[in-house]
């Protein structure tokens, strides 16, 4: 096991390990992603759904 440790100027993670576990989980994410057929919601509607969504929650707090 590769333990050396990286300097925090030059990364976000802490030892070789750590950076290599996360590129091992990214990578998977993105095959995840990629293998996705469901249909991509365009960025706009994004941000409509999320404001009614807040409105909604703010309505019911007050």
């Amino acid at each position: 096991m590769n333990t050396i440790i990286l300097d925090s100027r030059v990364s976000v993670f802490g030892s070789v390990t750590e950076e290599s576990a996360y590129n091992t989980w990214l990578s998977a994410e993105l095959d995840k992603r990629a293998e996705d057929k469901r249909p991509a919601i365009p960025h706009d509607q994004v941000g409509a759904n999320l404001a009614a969504l807040l409105n909604q929650l703010q309505k019911k707090a007050a």
